[in-house]
């Protein structure tokens, strides 16, 4: 029998507390959001940085948004993640995986795994169900109700309004990638 050795951390600014535990790959992260509301998830290491975390980083978002600008034309690959070809979800992680923060690859897993938000902020990323079957379809909000997404097959990266005939009805929700204090 193997003496497991716990370690809790209380960061203070977004109230995140980290059970590490030796001999043991599993983490807890607990957080208290915005509303008041305690989330307690699983968190096991292989998305890297932690979703709810505040960063400090002023720049994120514009580096965020920098990063998916430059691939604007990047042609539809279905699976694709990376800059010969992307899929929608494939885009997402990539742009952010660029700067330092690792995510779910598919879109529906992005949507269950990061912290709702109810007015999306540009970086955030913007989901929708356009297969009648759940989440299905990700881009990153740019603002003005715009977005940057791998559209779908025969198409390549754009810039799409998230509020027209098409997307419009199919919008499910924000989800933030971290809480920052802007």
């Amino acid at each position: 029998m193997t003496n497991k050795k716990h370690t809790w951390m209380l960061l203070p600014v977004s109230l995140v507390i980290l059970n590490f535990t030796t001999n043991c790959s599993r983490r807890y992260l607990i957080s208290k959001n915005s509303n008041g509301q305690v989330r307690s998830s699983y968190y096991n290491g292989s998305y890297g940085t932690p979703y709810y975390s505040k960063r400090k980083e002023k720049g994120l978002r514009p580096a965020i948004l920098s990063e998916a600008k430059k691939h604007i034309g990047t042609p539809y690959r279905f699976g694709g993640d990376q800059p010969g070809g992307f899929d929608c979800s494939g885009f997402t992680s990539y742009v952010l995986g660029k700067n330092g923060i690792s995510i779910p690859r598919k879109a529906s897993d992005q949507y269950a795994k990061m912290m709702p938000v109810k007015k999306p902020q540009p970086g955030d990323l913007v989901f929708f169900n356009t297969s009648r079957r759940g989440v299905s379809h990700v881009g990153i909000y740019l603002g003005r109700l715009k977005m940057i997404h791998a559209p779908s097959e025969g198409k390549a990266v754009e810039i799409s309004a998230i509020n027209n005939k098409y997307f419009g009805p199919k919008y499910v929700g924000a989800r933030r990638i971290t809480e920052d204090q802007s």
